[in-house]
């Protein structure tokens, strides 16, 4: 009898097993889409504006800023009776407030009173640290619930993720980006992310995005920006995706000095826009050295997940080599003589020669030499190491 007691016991002390929580579609109630830019960014839902660096990613958003704090028409939207000026919550990894956000939403006649800054966190103690979306959301509920906010922007996205995320994870970028959406829809309103593109030409346009696919899977629309085919002096804004209504046309704009001006409707398409961009403008080194930049801009890498990237994002393995050569992208061994490769970018830009170097060197002679080369050294574990995460040599 006793042991059946304590056999019940044990059965008790276990965890329940998660429930489902369902939702009856009978109860719920129909709503329309409510939009902050008509047909273009959705209230309570992820909007993401993407595009190369230097393309007016930040000038639009800011553009938007100044439009919601002054409850001014966006263009091509159709008229209201009235729009409520509301307050906008920026976080900006790469901006001066002082020197930038500023000056610039002064010229578009923002009103400055209704925009914020979230410039840090508190832990427990009084330190302030940087804001991680996957750590800190909490605090940018506390945020919006302190505000009358209608529009928070972040900056680039993937400078809130910490440290540890790997953004190139499905699972792990929904694990974020779920809960973000959640908040924008708990205070219904737009939440626009900036997103740097990759340098491959070679990919779908879905794909280009930095990191997973689950950033644009979890967007509800997705804007391209980039340099107009027919006017060198404008940008366009294309709509490469839109789940709640057909494409809106796309949208042109102009940055002159430090001016921001509305251009009206154009006829640009995502692969005009795209071919644009890369028509005679960059070398496959420079596209590398992008790549590599942008992959190792939130922490050091395995070099093998670096390498599959890139060949995922069309890069040679020899363009690489040159691209890491001149980024001089540091190289160290985790766990050992049995360990991986890591490769991170320099704490300086002096010119330095790893040791790895020699080793991508003996790569491009013949079979014989490379592997006489990588035994010649008294270490040799080391070199064999990062020589078994390369291409074998050709026969």
């Amino acid at each position: 009898m006793s042991g059946n007691v304590e056999h019940n016991s044990r059965r008790g002390s276990k965890s329940a097993a998660p429930s489902p929580v369902l939702l009856k579609i009978c109860d719920v109630i129909k709503e329309e889409v409510d939009w902050l830019w008509f047909q273009r960014i959705p209230k309570g839902k992820l909007t993401i504006i993407e595009g190369d660096p230097g393309q007016g990613k930040s000038w639009l958003s800011l553009a938007i800023t100044s439009a919601v704090t002054c409850g001014t028409h966006f263009p091509g939207q159709p008229p209201r009776k009235e729009i409520i000026p509301a307050d906008v919550l920026l976080l900006a990894a790469e901006d001066g407030a002082a020197d930038t956000i500023r000056p610039r939403l002064e010229v578009m006649g923002a009103n400055l009173e209704r925009v914020s800054i979230l410039l840090a966190v508190k832990d427990s103690e009084g330190q302030e640290r940087h804001l991680s979306l996957v750590e800190d959301l909490s605090a940018v509920d506390k945020a919006l619930s302190e505000g009358q906010y209608g529009l928070v922007i972040v900056d680039p996205l993937n400078a809130y993720l910490g440290t540890q995320l790997d953004t190139h994870k499905d699972a792990a970028m929904r694990g974020v980006l779920t809960p973000l959406t959640r908040l924008a829809e708990k205070y219904n309103i737009a939440l626009v992310c900036i997103r740097h593109l990759t340098k491959s030409a070679r990919e779908k346009t879905i794909y280009r995005g930095q990191g997973s696919i689950a950033y644009t899977a979890a967007a509800r629309v997705v804007h391209l920006v980039g340099t107009s085919p027919d006017n060198k002096e404008e940008r366009v804004m294309v709509c490469t995706k839109n789940n709640l209504c057909p494409l809106p046309p796309s949208f042109a704009f102009e940055i002159s000095g430090t001016e921001f001006k509305w251009k009206g409707e154009v006829d640009v398409d995502v692969e005009r826009l795209l071919k644009a961009d890369k028509d005679g403008r960059r070398t496959a080194l420079e596209n590398a050295m992008d790549f590599l930049s942008e992959a190792l801009a939130e922490r050091p890498r395995p070099a093998k997940d670096v390498m599959a990237d890139a060949e995922h994002a069309g890069i040679s393995e020899r363009t690489l080599k040159r691209a890491k050569k001149e980024l001089n992208v540091q190289a160290n061994r985790e766990g050992g003589s049995k360990g991986h490769w890591i490769w991170s970018l320099p704490v300086d830009v002096k010119e330095s020669k790893s040791e790895e170097d020699d080793i991508w060197t003996s790569l491009e002679k013949s079979p014989e030499e490379s592997q006489k080369a990588k035994m010649s050294n008294s270490d040799t574990s080391e070199q064999m190491t990062l020589l078994d995460c390369l291409p074998p040599p050709q026969e």
